[in-house]
Order: structure tokens, then sequence, then C-alpha cells
């Protein structure tokens, strides 16, 4: 039996969760330049910090979208790829059913034999896939922590920036605010990045994994069929009297 081709379906597993889910990660929020202007009616402007939470609020919104947009198709395209690898299995199943018997080599004993080893290649593929889909839960899972937290985060350092404009009138403390502010927003997607990073580290390393066992179990199920009809064609072949 030839190896199936693990590379791709490994690498449409992996290559398609490649974007992350904050897509608009360079926005252009408020800046303290748009701030330069003197007393505290004008540093605390609703129309400011309107448009920064606006922004905020609508980057987790798309992200949110983007991710469930991408979970929806990555599921498709898995499922797609499964269905067509099984209907390609089959049809070159039938394809050596057909040649044996042409060649007069579909007695029960070989049907027996390549019985038992379809049924070792079903289970190995079976679970090859639960490891998959477990695998791919679990990133998941990880992602969605990770994007709360990053949520979490862009939302305190919106409402610490309303604070800390509103409690002053002096430019310089203003300024303060909005460099803060933008260094909680870049460490809030520095951390979500770095943990996607391993995420997906940890998914590659798992789904490699199944494919591994996937192909050894399948090697040695070849093993014992390749020995199983060698057994057999020496015990059905007539030995010659000198």
């Amino acid at each position: 039996m030839k190896k199936l081709t693990s590379t791709l379906l490994v690498g449409l597993t992996l290559a398609s969760i490649s974007s992350t889910a904050f897509a608009a990660d360079n926005s252009n929020l408020p800046t303290t330049a748009s701030a330069s202007t003197s007393g505290a009616p004008a540093l605390c402007s609703e129309t400011r910090l309107g448009e920064v939470e606006q922004k905020t609020t609508q980057k987790e919104v798309d992200a949110q979208k983007n991710m469930d947009d991408k979970q929806a198709a990555n599921d498709a395209k898995l499922a797609k790829v499964r269905a067509d690898k099984d209907a390609k299995m089959e049809q070159n199943r039938s394809t050596r059913d057909e040649k044996l018997a042409t060649k007069g080599l579909n007695s029960d004993q070989v049907k027996t034999i390549l019985a038992t080893f379809r049924s070792a290649v079903d289970a190995a593929l079976s679970t090859r896939r639960g490891a998959v889909d477990a695998a791919l839960a679990t990133y998941r899972s990880t992602m969605s922590s990770l994007y709360d937290a990053r949520v979490a985060a862009m939302n305190t350092a919106v409402a610490t920036l309303k604070s800390a404009v509103c409690a002053t009138s002096d430019k310089t403390q203003d300024k303060a605010g909005w460099d803060a502010f933008h260094t909680s927003m870049k460490n809030a997607r520095q951390t979500y990045q770095d943990g996607r990073k391993a995420a997906r580290a940890t998914l590659k390393t798992s789904v490699q994994a199944a494919f591994q066992t996937f192909h050894d179990t399948v090697a040695a199920a070849q093993k014992v069929k390749v020995d199983a009809l060698k057994a057999l064609k020496a015990s059905t072949t007539p030995t010659t009297n000198s």
C-alpha cells in the first residue's frame, strides 16, 4: 500500500490557521498629537476617547468574526479532504480486488488477509483523525483564551486611558496617559502573538506525532500482510521431487 500523502494533510491542518484573528493590529487610533490643547475639557475630549473606544470595540468584533469564519472554512476544508481521501482509498481497494480476481488470486485465504490489513488501516486512520481533532480542539481552546485575555487587556487599557486623561489638565500627564495606553495595547498584542506562536508549535507537534503513529501502525500491518501472503503462497505451491 502506498504511503498516504500526509504532508498535504498536515500542511492543510496547519497552514490554514496561520492568520491572526486580530487582522487590524495597525489600525489608526488617536494619538497624543491630537490632544495638544490646554484645559481639562479639551484633554478629556469625549470625541477623542469615544473614537478610541469605538475602534477598539470594532477591532474586537472583527477579530471574533475573523476567527469564527476561519474555523468554519478550515472545518469545511478538512472534511472535504477526508471525504476525498476515503473515496480514493475505496476506489484503490476496488481496483486491487479486480486485479487479484483477474489473476485468480482472490481465494478466501487472500481475502481474509487483505480484510485484516484493511481493518488495521481503517482503525489507524480513525485513531489519527481523532488525535488531530483533539489537537485542533486544544489549539482552538487556547486561542479562545488568548483572545479573551487580549480583549480584557485592551478594554482595561481604554478604561485606564479615560481615567488618566480626564483626571488632569496637564499636557505632560496627558501625554503620559496616552503613552501608557499605546504601551498597554502593544503589550496585549505581543502577549497574544507569543501565546499563539506557542499554541501553533504545540499543534504542529501533536499533528505530526499523530501522522507518525499512523504510518508506523500501517507499516507494521503491511509487514504482517506481506508475511501472511508469502506463507500462503509457500503452503499452496506444489513441491518438486528430485
